[in-house]
């Protein structure tokens, strides 16, 4: 019985929510059968779990037929029913927690029963509630478009269009277009962040050319809209690549930032930063300055916490590590200090640790780094990557031959094995370990050079579109000359 389809939705309700359904089942408007009440005072001794082994089919069968020998059609009858009152009672909640929608189903219903003064004051609500929407995005769109579809119900039958013609049809094309503009912009945005991501697949992307012919012409009137602006730039942004898409979006989260949600305000700056991050692995190292402000923005405006009031890992430490490229210790040093608690528990005191470690190796002092670096004992395949790549920087500056060399292949190895790692990932890493190591053996004479090995290795670094940690290596090339 623990299996049951019923079982597994009663296990999802809060303490509240099963309080409420039981309400229901005892309702004989929701329910007419005794058995099902007697079901449910057994099933309520046992929830939130419903694990016990009282619930076996034929003892609780017994319970509910004393005098009945077991008859398990009868019983999958009892279950059967069960299962549509409870999926009847989360079809209530929602219906009970959406407000304007369950607003818009009576304005239908008194329209049909022709209750004007009914319908004029519900109508009213249900605009105020649109109204008091801080952010117009997709869901106040789709919202407004159910309000217009009403609308035009109850014109339909009440007032004679051909007498009074009015505006209803033109506000709900305009209202379909947004949101098909909306999604259309999204979905693709999406694809083409995944696509950025996974090297051997290629989204197809529906009305590529449309929406932007569109937007660029006669629908330009659709760009007032602060989410289609922002969507529109976004998915220019990443299909084209173009600075000029970079600058209208990051002007737009400068200025317009308050007409978005807090978490579609977050993923413009995700787009911002990924951005930058993508020039910075192509070479142009002007973009470290940028990404670095966006972080402090995002800190600055308190959007990088999510709706718990939690910082991410990864953004956290992209912050850290990108402030202290700026030279921005100090900076780093106050961050971790004050934000350290938005960190979620688990994994708190291993990206500390992490952010510690690279304190201490820009600050040269490896010993303590390595220390750092020790007590991290995460899994994570984000950390294992990161603890790697410092520990090869820490190595190299403490010019450990043979540990070094060790470690290259090491790590190599776990890149080249990992099947979680990215196509992509894996080329930048693999070039920044590859050109690591040549750097490395021209500064300790492992094998033959001549003295223009080290121009040219510059050059190769300086021109190769795939590469992490480029500025290191270069100011590594810096340091030999």
């Amino acid at each position: 019985m623990q299996s049951s389809k019923f079982i597994e939705i009663l296990k999802t309700y809060s303490p509240a929510e099963f309080k409420r359904f039981g309400l229901m089942i005892r309702s004989p408007y929701f329910n007419s059968e005794k058995v099902l009440i007697t079901l449910f005072g057994i099933l309520k001794k046992h929830y939130p779990t419903f694990s016990s082994k009282a619930l076996d089919r034929e003892k609780v069968f017994r319970k509910l037929y004393p005098s009945k020998k077991y008859n398990d059609a009868l019983m999958r009858n009892v279950f059967s029913d069960m299962l549509k009152l409870c999926e009847e009672f989360l079809l209530c909640e929602k219906y009970r927690t959406d407000e304007f929608k369950s607003r818009i189903q009576l304005m239908d219903e008194y329209s049909i029963r022709g209750l004007m003064k009914l319908y004029e004051k519900t109508l009213q609500k249900a605009e105020q509630s649109l109204q008091s929407r801080r952010v117009a995005d997709i869901g106040y769109y789709k919202n407004k478009l159910l309000l217009e579809l009403a609308k035009s119900s109850h014109e339909n039958l009440h007032i004679d269009k051909y007498i009074k013609p009015g505006e209803r049809d033109q506000q709900i094309s305009d209202n379909i277009t947004t949101i098909f503009l909306m999604e259309m912009l999204f979905r693709n945005i999406s694809m083409l962040n995944r696509q950025t991501q996974i090297t051997n697949f290629n989204y197809r992307l529906n009305f590529e050319d449309e929406i932007e012919s569109f937007l660029s012409n006669k629908g330009g009137l659709y760009l007032k809209l602060p989410y289609i602006r922002y969507y529109f730039y976004t998915y220019m942004l990443l299909k084209t690549r173009e600075e000029k898409y970079y600058y209208l979006l990051k002007g737009f989260a400068d200025s317009e930032f308050e007409t978005l949600s807090a978490d579609e305000s977050r993923n413009v700056f995700t787009v911002l930063t990924n951005y930058c991050y993508t020039r910075l692995t192509g070479g142009e190292d002007q973009f470290m300055n940028e990404q670095f402000a966006l972080y402090k923005k995002m800190i600055e405006r308190n959007i990088h916490v999510n709706t718990a009031g939690k910082v991410s890992n990864v953004l956290f430490m992209n912050a850290v590590v990108t402030g202290l490229e700026c030279g921005e210790q100090n900076w780093v040093e106050k961050f971790i200090l004050s934000r350290a608690d938005e960190l979620k528990e688990d994994s708190r005191s291993d990206t500390i640790s992490f952010c510690n470690a690279l304190i201490c190796y820009h600050k040269k002092d490896y010993g303590s780094a390595g220390k750092f670096i020790a007590s991290i004992r995460t899994e994570d395949l984000i950390y294992k990557h990161n603890i790697r790549s410092l520990y090869l920087k820490i190595l190299f500056d403490t010019n450990d031959i043979e540990p070094f060399l060790s470690h290259v292949d090491s790590y190599k190895h776990f890149i080249a094995k990992n099947k979680q790692v990215f196509d992509r990932i894996r080329e930048h890493v693999n070039n920044y370990i590859t050109f690591s190591k040549r750097i490395f053996s021209i500064k300790n004479q492992i094998g033959k050079f001549d003295e223009f090995d080290l121009e040219g290795l510059k050059l190769e670094i300086t021109g190769c579109k795939s590469l992490i940690n480029r500025t290191w290596l270069l100011r590594k090339i810096e340091e030999m000359t």
